[in-house]
């Protein structure tokens, strides 16, 4: 692998790289892997929460336990959120398409689920990467807390 094509993966270990040969004993990925990385840390990061980009991350976490959003409103307010951070961030995805479904809460054994129980926000991302144009997909599904209905 180049160095020019060199992508790290999660953990960083930050005192590894530092060190002369350290680098390249750091292990690596491929650009799917390092897309799929950022994907996770937009998704899993507050807005606010990074003070050198305000903007980084989703809307996920305004929403997580806001009983006056339906799921509707969730699904359209993170699929927003989503496309424009990846357009911002993730330069590398080219013609991002983002997919968020709520499921509710199943129920258990005949009795109805409990009304503060959790929603699974299944959430898909595809596009094409830009260097190679070979079709890019990445899934991941989040627990969230109670909607109403």
């Amino acid at each position: 692998m180049s160095h020019a094509s060199r992508f790290y993966r999660y953990p960083l270990k930050v005192s590894l790289l530092m060190q002369p040969l350290g680098a390249a004993a750091h292990p690596t990925g491929d650009l799917g892997t390092s897309v799929k990385q950022l994907l996770h840390l937009l998704l899993h990061t507050r807005l606010g929460q990074l003070r050198s980009a305000p903007d980084f991350g989703c809307a996920v976490w305004e929403l997580e336990f806001d009983h006056a959003v339906n799921r509707l409103q969730w699904e359209s307010t993170l699929t927003d959120s989503l496309v424009a951070a990846v357009q911002r961030y993730e330069p590398r995805l080219h013609a991002p398409s983002v997919e968020v479904e709520l499921t509710a809460p199943a129920a258990q054994g005949g009795s109805p689920a409990p009304v503060m129980a959790r929603w699974r926000a299944r959430i898909r991302i595809r596009g094409i990467l830009g260097s190679t144009q070979e079709a890019f997909a990445y899934a991941t599904e989040l627990h969230i807390g109670p909607l109403a209905t």
